[in-house]
């Protein structure tokens, strides 16, 4: 890690601070599938890889920097923004203030995602830890110190069970199938996180970048259709957990899909990938 690398994820931060959580996170996904394709084609990964999951796009830069933004003018009361308003732009408040904290977060985010996965070792999503690490921060400087949902419900209905059972598995199918073809696993990030530009014009469906990179990966680790859809639906039980545990009732944004990526890619990763 150098000064340079330090002062690119401040700029990128500074960048995902000022078109917004949601946006950011959808051209992460657009970046990341061009990447694939690139990689898909025979060109490398060094956009994949520098670029899509790079100093200004990586989620742990770009995303991270927003919702720290976000929750800074939630805690201020400025321009009617919640803590935890990812689908809004601070862009529009026209606060300085918003962007320097969206770039301070995001060398939080940067130097987490090189300590736990360069220092430490841990084969888990980098980009998922710094989201990880920065959502608690946040939650403990803007918000109200608390970290857990203050109205914890864990229930699940049937209706609840079996409707995110039926379309996380058939999303993880989607995956897999794309994965057995170009053996790219970052295809369902990629899907999943492009799928926020269709909620940006008022679509009311899932995004699915924690299923998609988990169906992905088991694919590559397994060769297996019903391993990987196994482990997708697995990544959409451990979001549902994640939000009611962290981000019910809130003051701030702590990301459920981050949880579910990190701990499904270290387990991958760990244990049943060379």
């Amino acid at each position: 890690m150098t000064v340079e690398s330090l002062i690119f994820a401040f700029f990128g931060g500074v960048f995902g601070a000022t078109i917004g959580a949601v946006p950011s996170i959808g051209l992460t996904g657009f970046f990341v599938i061009i990447g694939s394709i690139i990689q898909y084609l025979g060109g490398g990964t060094a956009f994949l890889n520098d670029v899509a999951f790079g100093y200004f796009f990586g989620p742990h830069i770009a995303f991270a920097g927003a919702v720290a933004a976000t929750a800074y003018l939630g805690k201020k009361n400025i321009g009617q923004f919640t803590g935890n308003s990812i689908d809004k732009s601070p862009f529009e408040t026209q606060n300085a203030v918003a962007l320097l904290y969206g770039g301070l977060y995001a060398i939080i985010g940067l130097i987490s995602a090189y300590f736990f996965t360069q220092v430490l070792g841990l084969k888990v999503d980098g980009g998922a830890v710094g989201i990880i690490v920065t959502g608690i921060i946040t939650r403990i400087h803007f918000g109200d110190g608390k970290i857990l949902s203050p109205h914890l419900n864990l229930s699940f209905s049937s209706k609840e069970l079996l409707f995110g059972m039926l379309y996380s598995g058939a999303f993880s199918a989607v995956i897999a199938w794309t994965v057995s073809i170009t053996h790219i696993a970052a295809f369902g990030f990629g899907i999943g996180a492009f799928l926020f530009f269709f909620t940006i014009f008022g679509a009311k469906f899932f995004v699915g970048h924690h299923i998609g990179i988990s169906a992905g990966l088991a694919y590559m680790a397994f060769q297996n259709f019903s391993i990987a859809i196994l482990f997708g639906v697995g990544a959409w039980f451990l979001f549902e957990l994640t939000a009611r545990l962290l981000n019910t009732n809130t003051r701030t944004h702590i990301d459920p899909p981050a949880y579910a990526i990190a701990v499904v890619t270290l387990i991958i990763q760990t244990f049943f990938m060379r």
